[in-house]
């Protein structure tokens, strides 16, 4: 629980880190979220290269494909 608390603390005290980065482009967006939230360092402490986490957060398709398929389950479940 304590690397929780720890990444709450964190989102919660960089909350002007992400209203700006909504201001981003998608292809930045998640990378400087995860950067405030320190999920970077968290994940890569596990294993993920940082490198890996960017390239990922920056895939603007599946990013896309992620958010459209959220949106046709929330619309089939209501």
């Amino acid at each position: 629980m304590g690397n929780l608390n720890q990444t709450f603390a964190q989102v919660d005290a960089n909350s002007a880190v992400y209203a700006a980065a909504g201001e981003l482009p998608v292809e930045q967006r998640f990378i400087q979220i995860a950067q405030a939230a320190g999920l970077i360092d968290f994940f890569a402490a596990r294993g993920l290269s940082a490198d890996q986490q960017r390239a990922c957060l920056a895939d603007k398709a599946k990013i896309e494909a992620i958010a459209n398929n959220s949106s046709t389950q929330a619309e089939q479940l209501g």
